[in-house]
């Protein structure tokens, strides 16, 4: 499993975004939230850009019914990737994100540190020039069709959305087994001079889940040899 360590930013992609930028004092207008996804991370729990189906127990698993062949089911911690467009001229570092639980599954919030960059706009007609709009990028004698203010998206990888400690909690909260619950994330930037707070929602079930290989099925509890 790819664990979240120092959780840097893993995969940047410019994409010219043409009349784009914001004068906004919004937070979530600057720090721009694009969404979360599971790509490229090593784990048996499902996490997609809209929910996440997420393993509380680790079973056993099996070929057949009589135990021939019996093996652990691989059981990990729930890491997810989430992305940002930095809507501004300086950059942000991502210094943390929280994770508040729905008060139902009894649990308290949880904050992990960061440190990774969104990059700020940059003008494609003069190198090195930054801008948080195309008129940033203006030059005299050019028509405002030849320029544009280029934004970045800033993938940020690796980040732990669900430990063992936290599976081994709501696993003991039976009522809330198979339901889905919405877990609010906020994340916390800045650039130097001020700080950004952008807060997201994330819908996540917690259950049973079965993860054994392909061929295998898990072994019901009731069922486990003694």
């Amino acid at each position: 499993m790819r664990r979240n360590g120092a959780m840097t930013a893993i995969t940047t992609l410019a994409v010219l975004l043409w009349g784009c930028g914001s004068t906004s004092n919004n937070d979530q207008q600057i720090m721009k939230f694009v969404g979360f996804d599971g790509n490229n991370i090593e784990q048996q729990d499902s996490v997609t850009p809209a929910s996440a189906a997420v393993d509380i127990n680790p079973s056993l698993c099996t070929t057949d019914f009589i135990f021939t062949t019996v093996t652990s089911e691989t059981f990990t911690e729930t890491i997810f990737n989430a992305t940002f467009i930095n809507e501004e001229k300086l950059d942000i570092v991502l210094r943390k994100y929280r994770i508040s639980f729905d008060p139902v599954l009894g649990l308290g919030d949880v904050e992990y540190d960061l440190a990774a960059t969104l990059i700020g706009g940059f003008c494609s007609n003069v190198d090195g020039r930054r801008c948080a709009v195309d008129s940033d990028c203006a030059v005299v004698g050019q028509t405002t069709s030849t320029f544009a203010c280029l934004k970045t998206e800033t993938t940020v990888g690796g980040l732990l959305l669900v430990d063992f400690l936290t599976k081994e909690r709501i696993r003991a909260n039976t009522r809330v087994l198979g339901r889905a619950t919405s877990l609010k994330i906020t994340f916390t930037g800045d650039d130097g001079v001020r700080t950004y707070t952008v807060p997201t929602a994330y819908t996540v079930t917690f259950n049973e889940f079965c993860t054994c290989p392909s061929g295998e099925f898990c072994i019901p509890e009731e069922l486990i040899p003694q």
